[in-house]
Formats: structure tokens, C-alpha cells, sequence
């Protein structure tokens, strides 16, 4: 279960899980768009305050991250592959099982797009 959904499950809104948890308000906003990757302090701070472990993985309706600045849009892709590799660890188990078929999804959903294109 991710952020939103285990704050919703609770019935806080941002701004009371913010008071609660003490993380900002737009912290918790931009970790629920995918627009901002937690610190491990902030993830044991919101999990605390909602009881449960959540799940950190991006889903389909956050943001795509974009390139910016210099490099191909392969080197863009690479580094942020290595980014996810390199934070599985802070994952627990299940975490990283879901991590893994998610990885795996994907991987399929590009390979089915690369023939569409050829």
C-alpha cells in the first residue's frame, strides 16, 4: 500500500498527517506524486504515524521522470535504473519482491513497445 492510500485508510488529511508525523505538508505531497523520494528518517516518520510499512515504489499515475541537463536520454535512463537498484536494500522483502515483478512488467511493457515501433 502506498502513501496516499495508507493515509486515506487512516482518514488524515496532508496537512494532519504533516502535525503528526513532522514532515512538512509539501514534503508528503511531493512523495505522493512521485515527485520526491523519501529519506529513510522520513519513511520511518510516516510509516510510524500510520502504523504500517508502505510502499515506496512509484506507481502508474506519479510523474515520469523527464532528462534534463546534458547526456542521451539512454544515459538519463541508466543512471535512474542504477538510482533504483542501488535503494532495494532499504526495502524489506515483500518490498523488494514487488520491486522485482514491477521491474520485470516494465521491462516487458518495453520490449512490446520496441517492436510496435520497428
Amino acid at each position: 500500500m502506498d502513501l496516499r492510500d495508507s493515509r486515506e485508510l487512516k482518514k488524515l488529511s496532508q496537512e494532519k498527517l504533516a502535525v503528526l508525523s513532522g514532515v512538512t505538508q509539501p514534503t508528503i505531497s511531493m512523495i505522493e506524486t512521485g515527485k520526491a523520494t523519501p529519506h529513510a528518517t522520513t519513511r520511518r516518520k510516516l510509516e510510524k504515524v500510520l502504523g504500517r510499512r508502505i510502499n515506496w515504489l512509484p506507481t502508474k499515475d506519479q510523474r515520469v521522470l523527464r532528462p534534463t541537463g546534458k547526456g542521451t536520454p539512454w544515459e538519463f535512463a541508466e543512471k535512474e535504473f542504477r538510482r533504483a537498484l542501488a535503494s532495494i536494500n532499504l526495502l524489506n522483502k515483500d518490498q523488494q519482491k514487488d520491486f522485482i515483478k514491477t521491474a520485470k512488467r516494465y521491462l516487458k511493457e518495453l520490449q512490446i513497445n520496441l517492436k510496435e515501433t520497428r
